[in-house]
């Protein structure tokens, strides 16, 4: 017999968001007659193990019933005393999770994994024998944060030998990963890219260019720790999620009511985005649902003032800023206005804009860049839509477009700093144009756009989304994807963002629950 002195509780895992994943078996059991030979082992030696491996969160998917066979069934109660948290999900041995787990799932446990792994917590699950349903469990949160399903089967089996989920599980997980439509996948990107962006550039913000090239003499190519958390996003990011979540809940008002204006629709997005913020707007019908109850959004992340004053003001959905700002609070969070494509984006993205900035130059800028990532989207190459769009922009937008497609094409930190900090909505555009302009792949992209003294995160975010529809398959494929917090939104408002380029009734109905249209 096979004890818990005998053979040590192994845990396998990998780094996943900021915390870790880890498998194993059930802990406790005594199962003599096991196919490998038989257990004898002791629940509180192995639970006592768990909690001195730093786990937080276990999540067992054994049945009850498996619990009384295996002697385990004070398993929960004794995670719990010892500190850590019990998510019990059961389903049978040898089998599939059914449609009402995958609803439990969706709503209750995957919000809550996902959120535990971004604080940095520590989560172990666990099956039986920890070769099928763990691994199986595991791989449904992999995809949810961006990994293929050969990709996610493959890190499994490196954590932990032997792991292989069987046919009926793989069917499941392949229902679930899908390959995404083209549209769906170039969303992907672009928001993937922006996310990542944002969190390069957001420690080395403010940084002067010599203290950043002493530190990254070959440009920014790491993502350093913000507030605390490697891969954390800005407010940068926060708003380009809400701006997405409105506009599908504009495409569903839309249909629900043959009558809509969405930029009243992102307005009401961007109140609930300021109360995550520690705020209290005026206006306060606030729906509970969706991004604003996700506790990650709540992390106030150096938010612009523009933008927290103009919401602050106002008074009515819908409602333009009463202010002179072109700050690059006005592009950071335009993207999902290009990437729809429902509207149109130039006039789409203006009236965004003028939620909370009222300088028609700021309003330009944010216009010009919706219209060219929606122009991306359709298969234009880049240099010859910029010029396009040139010969339509007029002001101070037109000559920062002039001055990046006339800098040298050399991607140096002393180019970027020629065409401005990114502190204005134009600047901004002015660097992330550039980066397209000269870059040959998406990190390259990404680090001219950094590697200056100004609003670097901010650069980086419009960057990121125009380098995402530029270079697709290395955003989705690049290292710096699985350190990104929210990934799982970021993931879910693209495909839902996508889904809303096309919609009809029929998909309005699906998603009502979660976008309701106001």
């Amino acid at each position: 017999m096979r004890t818990s002195k005998s053979h040590p509780l192994r845990l396998d895992g990998l780094p996943l968001g900021a915390g870790r994943l880890s498998l194993t078996f059930c802990p406790g059991k005594r199962q003599p007659d096991s196919l490998s030979g038989g257990w004898s082992r002791d629940l509180d030696a192995d639970l006592d193990a768990l909690r001195a491996a730093g786990v937080d969160l276990v999540v067992s998917l054994v049945t009850d019933a498996e619990m009384a066979a295996l002697g385990t069934a004070g398993l929960g109660e004794g995670v719990r005393r010892r500190g850590m948290a019990w998510l019990h999900l059961p389903f049978p041995d040898g089998t599939a999770p059914d449609a009402a787990w995958l609803a439990r799932w969706d709503r209750e446990a995957s919000p809550r994994l996902h959120q535990a792994l971004d604080a940095g917590r520590h989560v172990l699950i666990h099956c039986k024998g920890g070769i099928e349903r763990a691994p199986t469990v595991a791989a449904l949160l992999l995809l949810e944060r961006g990994d293929g399903l050969a990709e996610a089967l493959t890190l499994l089996r490196s954590a932990r030998p032997g792991a292989q989920p069987l046919a009926a599980q793989r069917a499941l997980l392949a229902g679930r990963a899908a390959p995404p439509t083209r549209e769906a996948a170039l969303i992907r990107a672009a928001l993937t890219g922006g996310a990542i962006g944002d969190a390069l550039g957001a420690e080395v913000e403010f940084w002067p260019l010599e203290k950043i090239l002493r530190r990254f003499p070959r440009g920014v190519d790491e993502i350093l720790p913000h507030q605390g958390r490697r891969g954390a996003i800005t407010d940068d990011t926060q708003m380009t999620l809400f701006t997405a979540e409105g506009l599908i809940r504009a495409q569903v008002r839309g249909l629900d009511r043959g009558l809509c204006d969405p930029p009243g629709v992102v307005h009401h997005a961007y109140l609930r985005w300021l109360a995550t913020q520690g705020e209290s707007p005026r206006r306060m019908e606030l729906c509970a649902e969706g991004l604003v109850a996700d506790p990650r959004l709540r992390a106030r992340r150096a938010p612009g003032l523009t933008c927290l004053g103009a919401l602050r003001a106002a008074q009515s959905f819908g409602e333009k800023a009463r202010n002179d700002s072109k700050g690059c609070g006005t592009i950071m969070r335009v993207a999902p206005a290009g990437l729809l494509g429902r509207w149109n984006p130039r006039r789409l993205g203006r009236e965004i804009s003028a939620l909370t900035h009222g300088h028609p130059a700021g309003q330009e800028a944010a216009a010009v860049f919706a219209e060219l990532l929606h122009r991306l989207m359709r298969g234009e190459a880049l240099e010859p839509a910029l010029r396009a769009l040139l010969e339509t922009t007029s002001g101070e937008t037109k000559a920062a477009m002039a001055a990046a497609l006339a800098a040298p094409r050399d991607g140096s930190p002393q180019s970027v700093e020629a065409l401005g900090g990114g502190w204005v909505a134009e600047e901004a555009l002015a660097v992330a144009l550039y980066a397209g302009l000269c870059a040959r792949g998406f990190e390259e992209g990404l680090r001219i756009a950094v590697t200056h003294s100004g609003d670097s995160d901010s650069t980086g975010a419009v960057a990121g989304n125009l380098l995402g529809l530029l270079f697709p398959e290395e955003v989705m494929a690049h290292r710096w994807r699985r350190e990104i917090e929210c990934m799982d939104l970021i993931l879910r408002l693209a495909d839902d963002l996508a889904g809303a380029r096309e919609g009809d009734e029929d998909w309005a109905s699906a998603l009502r629950s979660r976008y309701p249209g106001w």
